[in-house]
């Protein structure tokens, strides 16, 4: 009998210590000082039975708000079951400007308008 596999509910709280522009690592920016912190919210369950045969590809959908401005956003992850736990990898990319957050320009250098939140996660029941 296949198991039922589905992550039905997750907040995930992202902590926004420094951007990656390249071959740099620029923290204490206008964005990490003034929101230092976003949220990611599942707002549909996610099917992982796909997975129970090593890892797939599935998508979650969600919100994610930076800066105070939310979006809903797809992400596709790579999920494995591992006994009673599930690891999910992924990447969200980002526009800064839909998030009314300016990307930063230091002067020598200024980082592009696009990035990403990425995610490694470990859940269990």
């Amino acid at each position: 009998m296949r198991r039922k596999w589905w992550i039905i509910g997750a907040a995930l709280l992202l902590a926004i210590a420094a951007i990656w522009g390249g071959s740099a690592i620029y923290a204490g920016t206008a964005l990490t000082a003034e929101s230092p912190t976003s949220t990611f919210t599942l707002t549909r369950p996610v099917d992982i039975a796909p997975v129970v045969h090593g890892t797939a590809s599935v998508q979650a959908v969600g919100d994610l708000t930076i800066a105070g401005a939310t979006r809903q956003v797809t992400v596709s992850v790579q999920a494995q079951i591992s006994g009673n736990t599930v690891q999910v990898q992924g990447s969200i990319p980002i526009t800064f400007s839909d998030f009314g957050v300016q990307a930063p320009n230091f002067g020598f250098v200024q980082v592009q308008d696009t990035g990403s939140v990425e995610m490694l996660l470990q859940l269990s029941k």
